[in-house]
Order: structure tokens, then C-alpha cells, then sequence
């Protein structure tokens, strides 16, 4: 007995003590946050920030905005950069433009000068989110530079790309560790976007992806593979309509993922539709690939990978956006997805969240980071639009893809519920509630489905089979938060939280 009472204290200890968290702040003052990074400096400490919309004597400009959180991501510090010289320019189009490498953090960046050029940065900050330096990369040509992502190069320096505005070729830069330019080159002679780099440490080649634009408007996704001083250019591509390649890592193995969207000819509304795209390739023979996958999902209007990381034991983690428009037929808002796959591009399971403050208005929110914390921990930056004033939004969640507490995500294996393991289409509404919930299975399989309502102390509700779309009576329930799971076999394919009016 007395054994029994102490595995209960210590599982009460763990239930409620380690836990993720899901922050808004705002800085007082500040017109509109552009979230764009989130990183673990210490264990249970980070430092997270991007740009801010903001009014410097008299005038409105973008400046950047670093700060330190806690362990429940409570700021504990705020520092802010840039001036009427200085303008930080926002380009909601690129991913990871910070990059960590020991105790240090390097931005990459396009800075809008007082001659309305815009020239490139590159800013090496502490932990404490203090500069130590700045470097700006003007044009001989007087050409506008948009730099997109820094990664450190073989040598201890850095590689810089992105675009150059004028007949968009591919901009690469080098520098030394110091920041200090050592040479420069723009590639191809079309537009291309150079959005995420990599270089091989045994090789030294220098890979680059993103997009360019060929026969027409529609992107396709492009592979550029440089040698160790950016020279003999090749480029490749994976077919198909269309597409884009947003982000780019080595794996342990030596070969090279990359993960975006792929475009289709079907449209609505004039628009493409897209599914998400991951591609795994070898340096010295990038086609065919070792595995693509480029069927996940829906059809949408947005459906794409937009960071990935390799976990220890050589599996990865995916992250993106999925739209609610085409899919629900619900006010424009973009849900978020993690994807756990192994390094031979099986998915092994996939999350996904609604992070709407409500339901009654518009809302687009992007994810704009993703990187790995201590005991598992995943961290992740999300670009909020249409909620004014746009805080800055970070997400930590634990190693299952828990976003909250443990004594929230525990409700579901009290439940008994097996963790997530696919994406459904699934839809319960109105929310809040009144006397009915409507639920529409509308294209899922509905054998031996069963649907759980818990309360937030964790006690089961509800629990019904499912053969078909039904009107669920909840007029016995009381006003409140419940958590909501649809499973099959025991297996968690759905869960959300619904309010009791």
C-alpha cells in the first residue's frame, strides 16, 4: 500500500509540474509583433523575438525586438534595435532568419537605409539579447539585397542567401566569422529565392533551395548546389506544376531533406491548390530522390512544411500550416501541424492546433520557427495577423507534441487514448455551444469511431459510438471548457476543446 501511494505522488508530481506553454506578449506601445524566432538559452530559460511595428520620435517604423522568457514564457526582459537610419524590413514570406550556434544568435536581414535603399544585415547577438556586432552588405550596382537565412559555414564563418531585387538572381554571401564580407555572388539569370542554405562539411559544396519562376507565373521549387566559393552552378527540380522548398537541413547520415509545398492545376477561386512536399536527396545525385512526400494532406489553399529538424535518433520533425477555408468552409484561419517522421520518410504520428482566440473572427497565423529544447521540448514562433495589435505568439510543447500543462494532455491518457497518428477533417459546431453539437464526419471512415467529452478535471462526460454525422443533446452539460477526442480502436485521430455556453 505504502509502495502504491508513492508511485500516486510521484505520477501527481509529474502530472502537474513539467509542462508547455502557449504565450502572447506584447511590448506596451508597440503597434503589431512580427514573431520570428524561439530559442533555449538554459534549461527552462529562452529567448524569443522578431520585429515590431513601432513609433521612434514621431515616426512609424519596423524596428527588432528580442526578449527573455521563463520557464512558463513570462518575459523577463525586453530590448529593441533600429531607428530612422536603421528600419528592420518585415518579409512575412521567409522562415528561420535567425540561426543559433553556441552561446551566440545571428539575424539575417534586408535594412530599409535613409536613402531608401535596402542593404543586407547580419547581426550577432548574446544571450542576453545584446548586439556584439552589426555588418551591412551594400550593392556596387546600387541593387536592392534581401538577404533570407545565415547558417555558419566549414571555416567558422558564415553564408548568407536570399535575392537580389533586380533580375532576382539568387544572392550568396560569404563572410568570416567576424561578419566581414569575403566575397559575393549572384546566381542565375532568373529570378530565384534563395530561402534556406546548408554546406557540406566533407565536400564543402554549398546547397541552397527555394524557388524560381519558370514559363509563366507559377513557382517551382529549385535545388542549387554551388561549389565551396559559389561557383559551377547546377540546378535541379522534383516536377510537377509547381511548388516551393522553404527549408533545408544535413541529416546524420549525410544526405540533405528539404520541405515545402507542391502546387496543383486545381484551383478554386483562381487559386492553386497545394499540398504539402518534404524531399530527401544526396548531395552528389539529387535525382531521383531517396523519398519524396508529396501527397500529404488535403487539397487547400494553404498546405505546406515550413521548418524541419532531425531529433537524436535520426527521426525529424515537421512543421507547418493548413488553412481552414477551403477545407471547413469556416472564417479564414490557418491551423498548425506537427509531423514526426523517420529518416526514411514514414510518418509515425501528426498534431494538429487551432490557436484562434475565437471563432467569430478572421484570423492567419503562420509558423515561422521551429527548434529543439531540453528533455524533448519543441519550440516554435508563429506569426499572428488580423488580431490587433499581433502579439508575438511561442509555443512550447513537451516530446509528444503537448502544448499545455501535463494534467491538461493527461486527460487523454486517462481516457485511455493512444497519441495522434493522422490528419481527419472533422468539424464541431456552433462553439461555444448551447443545447446541440453538431458533428460532421463528412469524408472520414466512421467505423468504430468513439467520441469522449472530458471536463477539465479530467472526468469523463459523454462517450458515444459514431456511424454517421449526428446532433449531439448537451443541454445537461454545465457551463465550461471540455476537451473533446474522437478515436478509433483506442487510437487519438481528433481532439479539440469546446465551450458550454
Amino acid at each position: 500500500m505504502r509502495s502504491l501511494i508513492s508511485v500516486i505522488l510521484l505520477f501527481a508530481c509529474s502530472f502537474f509540474s513539467a509542462q508547455g506553454f502557449k504565450v502572447r506578449p506584447s511590448i506596451p506601445a508597440v503597434l503589431s509583433h512580427y514573431s520570428a524566432f524561439i530559442y533555449e538559452t538554459t534549461p527552462g530559460n529562452y529567448i524569443a523575438g522578431g520585429l515590431i511595428a513601432d513609433t521612434l520620435n514621431g515616426y512609424s517604423i519596423n524596428r527588432l525586438a528580442l526578449m527573455g522568457l521563463n520557464s512558463i514564457g513570462q518575459v523577463i526582459w525586453t530590448k529593441k534595435y533600429g531607428n530612422e537610419k536603421i528600419i528592420y524590413v518585415q518579409n512575412p514570406f521567409v522562415r528561420r532568419t535567425f540561426y543559433k550556434s553556441g552561446n551566440f544568435i545571428y539575424y539575417a536581414c534586408s535594412i530599409l537605409d535613409s536613402n531608401n535603399k535596402y542593404l543586407g544585415g547580419l547581426i550577432k547577438f548574446d544571450q542576453s539579447g545584446d548586439t556584439l556586432w552589426q555588418k551591412l552588405y551594400r550593392d556596387p550596382l546600387n541593387m536592392d539585397l534581401v538577404p533570407q537565412m545565415v547558417t555558419g559555414s566549414v571555416d567558422g564563418g558564415f553564408l548568407i542567401t536570399g535575392y537580389t531585387v533586380i533580375n532576382n538572381p539568387c544572392l550568396l554571401i560569404k563572410t568570416d566569422s567576424h561578419g566581414n564580407e569575403l566575397w559575393r555572388k549572384k546566381i542565375g539569370n532568373y529570378a530565384m529565392d534563395g530561402k534556406a542554405i546548408v554546406q557540406d562539411s566533407a565536400s564543402k559544396k554549398i546547397v541552397i533551395v527555394g524557388y524560381k519562376y519558370v514559363n509563366g507565373p507559377n513557382s517551382h521549387e529549385n535545388l542549387l548546389i554551388v561549389d565551396s566559393l559559389g561557383d559551377n552552378p547546377k540546378f535541379y527540380d522534383y516536377g510537377g506544376f509547381g511548388g516551393i522548398l522553404i527549408d533545408l537541413i544535413q541529416t546524420k547520415d549525410k544526405s540533405l531533406v528539404a520541405v515545402g509545398q507542391k502546387i496543383y492545376p486545381q484551383s478554386v477561386g483562381g487559386y492553386n491548390l497545394i499540398k504539402s512536399f518534404a524531399v530527401k536527396f544526396n548531395l552528389n545525385n539529387p535525382s531521383p530522390a531517396i523519398w519524396k512526400i508529396e501527397d500529404y494532406g488535403p487539397f487547400s489553399q494553404t498546405n505546406n512544411f515550413n521548418c524541419v529538424y532531425e531529433l537524436p535518433n535520426g527521426d525529424m520533425l515537421i512543421g507547418g500550416d493548413l488553412d481552414t477555408t477551403h477545407l471547413k468552409n469556416l472564417n479564414d484561419n490557418y491551423y498548425h501541424k506537427l509531423v514526426k517522421i523517420d529518416k526514411d520518410g514514414n510518418i509515425k504520428w501528426t498534431r494538429t492546433y487551432d490557436y484562434r482566440p475565437d471563432t467569430n473572427t478572421t484570423y492567419y497565423q503562420s509558423l515561422t520557427s521551429l527548434s529543439a529544447g531540453s528533455n524533448g521540448a519543441i519550440l516554435a514562433s508563429f506569426q499572428l495577423y488580423n488580431s490587433a495589435p499581433n502579439p508575438f505568439f511561442f509555443v512550447k510543447y513537451d516530446s509528444t507534441g503537448c502544448d499545455s500543462t501535463l494534467a491538461y494532455c493527461a486527460t487523454l491518457n486517462l481516457a485511455g487514448i493512444k497519441p495522434y497518428s493522422q490528419d481527419n477533417q472533422i468539424t464541431l459546431f456552433p462553439n461555444p455551444m448551447a443545447d446541440v453539437l453538431n458533428i460532421d464526419l463528412t469524408g472520414l471512415e466512421t467505423e468504430n469511431l468513439e467520441l469522449i467529452i472530458i471536463d477539465i478535471h479530467g472526468r469523463e462526460i459523454k462517450k458515444l459510438n459514431l456511424r454517421q454525422n449526428k446532433k449531439l443533446d448537451v443541454s445537461d452539460l454545465s457551463s465550461g471548457m471540455y476537451l473533446v477526442t474522437l478515436t478509433r480502436n483506442k487510437e487519438l485521430i481528433f481532439k479539440t476543446k469546446i465551450i458550454k455556453e
